[in-house]
Order: structure tokens, then C-alpha cells, then sequence
């Protein structure tokens, strides 16, 4: 299993990028069930590591529990692998910016007296995670998305446009929400128009959605086949927007072969 952790980064990183955070989690949780057994210890040792340096910056609980796992195992190893001096060092500094500032203080003693000749696994995908938008800034978004639905469904257009207008705004400013997925509130503004008969609107708000994805990944990304999709199905409410829709997904087949070629050809360099 000697490349089963590269394997993993690669199916993480892949399914981060088009699906979102949630369902790229399984495959490291997967990768966990797979190494549980002692003669794979050394496997799900790296994996551990390279989660918790993942995830230090913006899921902190999960990079605590993964750096806790991984001294765990490393501690049942005789000799002491010659990274445990720098798990010390970064779990400490992870447990310190959390608030545990004794437990740190201990770790970080104790890493001046184990070895830290080998450097610690890393992600051999950088995604940038450490600037993901905090939690927080969901909520937010969510609230007057909620409130420029039930002004729309009640049929005041001007105030729900205004809203509408505004958690867009509030969006723009955390674009990563877009590589993560987490972007789907604002699909509910298209869905509300749609429900109130204003199809011409839904789509012009699936078409915002369409126009952050491209600032975000580029024009020419295969993952902007999905908001490609999702706009056409606005589109295709009318007859007169079947030209538009017929389009939409015309792009979207033509990104889905590209990237279908793209995994074909690097498939065969592996």
C-alpha cells in the first residue's frame, strides 16, 4: 500500500474541487476504515498527518483528533519515527491557538527531547485550504437569502430583488465558498422566483450563479459544467429561452468530455 496515500490526496483533491468538501471527507474517512489493522499502520500513520495539516487552519476539531490519533501511533512504534519532535512541535501550536495552553506547553517541552530528523507528511495537493471563509459567513448569507425567498413567494419583487442583490454581494466577497460547494443558499433565490412564476428571473439568478463560478475557476474549468447545468434547467422553464438552454448544455457536455479526456490522458502516465 505504498501509494495508497497519494492515491487518497488525489481523490480528495479531485472531488474537493467539483463536489465540495463533504463528499471528498469520505474518502479519507474511507482510508481510515482501510488501515485499521496494525500491519497498516504506517499508511494510516501518513494519512493521519496529512489530514491534520489539512485541516489545521479551518477545521480545527478534526486536525486535533487526527494529530492525537497520529501520536498515538506513533508512540506504539519502537524506535520513535524520526518526525515525532515535529508532530510535538505543530500539534502544540495547534492546541495553543485552540486555547489549551498547558497541554501545548507540555508537548512543546517534550518535543525538544524526540528526534525531529525526518520532516512530517504533507497534502501533495495544495488547495489553499487555510483561506477558506470561516463558518460564520454562511449564516449570514443564509439569513437574507431566506428573507429575499419569502419576500419573492409573497410577491414583493422589488424588496426580494433587493435582498437578493445584497446576499449576491455578501457572496462575492467569499468566492472560495464556490471551490467548497457551499455556495447553495443562492440557488434558493432562483428556485423562489421559479415558484412564483418568474422564470425569466430564476434563470437571470442561475446565470449570477454561472458568472461567480467562471470568476472564480475560469471559463474554460471542467468544474463549471455542474453551474453550467444548473442555469439550463432555468432556462429550459420557457420555450423562448430553449436557445439559451440548448447552449448552456452544450457547454456543459463539451466541459464533462474535456475532462474526461483530461483524466484519460493522465491516466496514462500513471
Amino acid at each position: 500500500m505504498s501509494g495508497y496515500p497519494d492515491a487518497v490526496e488525489k481523490a480528495y483533491a479531485t472531488t474537493i474541487i467539483v463536489s465540495g468538501s463533504l463528499p471528498a471527507l469520505r474518502y479519507y474517512e474511507e482510508a481510515l476504515k482501510a488501515t485499521e489493522s496494525p500491519a497498516f499502520h504506517a499508511v494510516r500513520l501518513q494519512i493521519l498527518l496529512r489530514m491534520a495539516s489539512r485541516f489545521t487552519h479551518h477545521r480545527e476539531v478534526q486536525a486535533q483528533s487526527a494529530y492525537q490519533e497520529a501520536l498515538d501511533l506513533v508512540e506504539s512504534m519502537s524506535p520513535h519515527p524520526g518526525s515525532l519532535g515535529h508532530l510535538l512541535e505543530e500539534y502544540s501550536e495547534l492546541l495553543g491557538r485552540m486555547g489549551d495552553k498547558d497541554q501545548a506547553a507540555q508537548l512543546l517541552i517534550r518535543a525538544t527531547s524526540e528526534p525531529a530528523s525526518e520532516p512530517l507528511p504533507r497534502p501533495i495537493y495544495v488547495l489553499d485550504d487555510s483561506t477558506v471563509p470561516p463558518d460564520d459567513a454562511l449564516p449570514e448569507i443564509r439569513q437574507v437569502v431566506d428573507a429575499a425567498c419569502e419576500l419573492i413567494r409573497g410577491g414583493y419583487y422589488e424588496s426580494g430583488k433587493s435582498l437578493a442583490d445584497q446576499a449576491f454581494s455578501m457572496a462575492e466577497h467569499h468566492l472560495r465558498l464556490v471551490r467548497y460547494g457551499q455556495w447553495y443558499p443562492l440557488d434558493l433565490i432562483a428556485y423562489a422566483y421559479a415558484q412564483a412564476g418568474r422564470v425569466q428571473d430564476a434563470a437571470e439568478t442561475a446565470s449570477r450563479m454561472l458568472a461567480m463560478s467562471e470568476r472564480y475557476w475560469g471559463p474554460d474549468a471542467p468544474a463549471i459544467a455542474i453551474p453550467l447545468e444548473r442555469a439550463a434547467q432555468f432556462y429550459l422553464a420557457e420555450s423562448r429561452m430553449l436557445p439559451t438552454a440548448r447552449e448552456l448544455i452544450q457547454r456543459a457536455a463539451a466541459h464533462r468530455r474535456g475532462d474526461r479526456r483530461g483524466r484519460l490522458r493522465r491516466n496514462e502516465f500513471h
